[in-house]
């Protein structure tokens, strides 16, 4: 950091009367014989040229400094004269065995230092301030930047997505956030895969990947999921570097079908017997879970002890509650309710264990909501190696063990017996995915089933 000349070293014009007393002091102590010698204190010649030339009254006085005049000076050379000026102040101190006549000179020797060390602690001072206006001045100006990017980013009409490399979404727009129905900072973090349809997730993975590795840019037709609906988009994909960040990051564009300019969120494809655009009311979808497990009551209570039963229960939940329907009993098969009969016949004969949300709810008794499906093999593969959840179309998933309250919960039970089954449900594309309030009815349907499935035949 340059420090100038000017503010360390500078001429002064004063009348003898206006001369300090210490500087007067001085010149009386240099044409004395002070005890500081030339070369033990580089000041003391300074003081000797000092009180030889310093002119009579109406004169002009000029101080006498070690520093250059003119230019500027580098941080090298400051700390080059503070240094001497530490040399000089410690030979000062070896005065204080001298004579009493002495000590007044070698006082107003001091003082000059300290008057020197004054004028470079200002110098210092007012560089730092010049310099801390200057980095102000740039800094507000950065920053004025940051914001306008920032507002013209999330006010972009188009929805706009900046993915890291794994996918997840480190920025989205006002017009994202409103494409997919959620509110930006719930978006933020969230995979952005999870909000693309299932059976498209595997292609924009694909793209995704790609457009990574090979730094090229792609466009592409898809679903994405929006509330209880899927939003027919076309996503343009393009690499962006950024030195500050250690991986490149792509940034996603939706436009509808076609490639139009922008995006009109809110025409999403309506669900099968719904209006688009309209969701059911609270106390409407609470009537429909209570009208669920009041059917299921009547049914347990008048039917027979018999594994049988989870036949017309799984039909009965099909019909209201869920899409699909699977009810596994632990070593009495399993029980598959759906709108495909082909593919209803494929599931029954699936292995549970080798599905993992159900093999997890036999095994340790847990309830799972997935209300964003991430992982496609939930509910494990058909026999030609296709997952089962993009077979079924599947928006989201729930998963409760078939047991009562001690023997669903592994704190509870102990070493005692676990689940009877796992009931599993499933909801398609296009239909409100389950929430925490389906995940309760559910669990309690699943005690209910216990316990009807537990009471001794009569």
């Amino acid at each position: 950091m340059p420090v100038t000349a000017s503010a360390v070293t500078r001429c002064r014009t004063v009348s003898m009367d206006a001369v300090p007393t210490r500087v007067r002091a001085a010149r009386s102590c240099a044409s004395r014989s002070v005890n500081i010698s030339p070369d033990a204190c580089p000041m003391g010649s300074a003081l000797n040229r000092f009180g030889r030339n310093l002119p009579g009254s109406g004169e002009e006085a000029e101080r006498v400094v070690s520093m250059p005049i003119g230019g500027a000076v580098e941080i090298s050379d400051l700390e080059a004269e503070l240094s001497a000026l530490g040399g000089r102040m410690s030979a000062l101190r070896q005065t204080y065995g001298s004579p009493a006549d002495e000590i007044q000179g070698a006082l107003d020797a001091i003082l000059l230092e300290l008057d020197a060390a004054e004028e470079l602690i200002r110098a210092c001072i007012a560089e730092i301030r010049d310099k801390d206006r200057s980095g102000r001045r740039r800094g507000g100006t950065a920053e004025r930047e940051h914001r306008l990017l920032r507002q013209a980013f999330r006010d972009l009409p188009i929805p706009l997505f900046l993915l890291d490399g794994k996918g997840a979404v480190r920025r989205v727009n006002n017009e994202g956030a409103a494409l997919l129905g959620f509110l930006v900072g719930y978006l933020t973090g969230k995979s952005f895969p999870l909000f693309v349809d299932l059976s498209h997730r595997a292609v924009f993975r694909s793209h995704l990947s790609a457009v990574l590795r090979t730094g090229t840019r792609a466009a592409f037709d898809t679903r994405v999921i929006r509330g209880s609906r899927t939003q027919e988009v076309r996503l343009a994909l393009a690499p962006l570097t950024v030195s500050t960040e250690p991986e490149p990051l792509v940034t996603v564009i939706a436009m509808p079908p076609g490639g139009e300019a922008a995006a009109v969120p809110g025409t999403a494809r309506p669900a099968a017997g719904e209006e688009a655009g309209e969701d059911e009311a609270p106390a409407v979808a609470a009537a429909r879970r209570l009208d669920v497990m009041t059917r299921m009551s009547r049914l347990l209570l008048s039917s027979p002890r018999e594994p049988r039963t989870l036949a017309p229960a799984a039909e009965l939940l099909a019909e209201d509650f869920a899409d699909w329907v699977v009810a596994d009993l632990t070593g009495e098969g399993r029980e598959v309710a759906g709108p495909d009969s082909d593919l209803r016949k494929v599931l029954g004969q699936l292995d549970p264990a080798a599905a993992p949300a159900v093999r997890e709810a036999l095994e340790t008794g847990t309830s799972r909501l997935h209300e964003l499906i991430g992982d496609e093999g939930l509910l494990g593969t058909l026999p030609e190696g296709r997952p089962v959840l993009p077979a079924l179309d599947a928006r989201s998933v729930l998963t409760v063990p078939i047991a009562g309250r001690e023997a669903a919960s592994p704190a509870l039970r102990g070493g005692g017996a676990g689940p009877l089954g796992a009931l599993t449900l499933v909801r398609v594309a296009g239909h409100e995915p389950f929430g925490l309030a389906d995940l309760g009815l559910a669990e309690d349907l699943g005690e209910h089933l216990a316990l009807f499935l537990s009471r001794p035949a009569p």
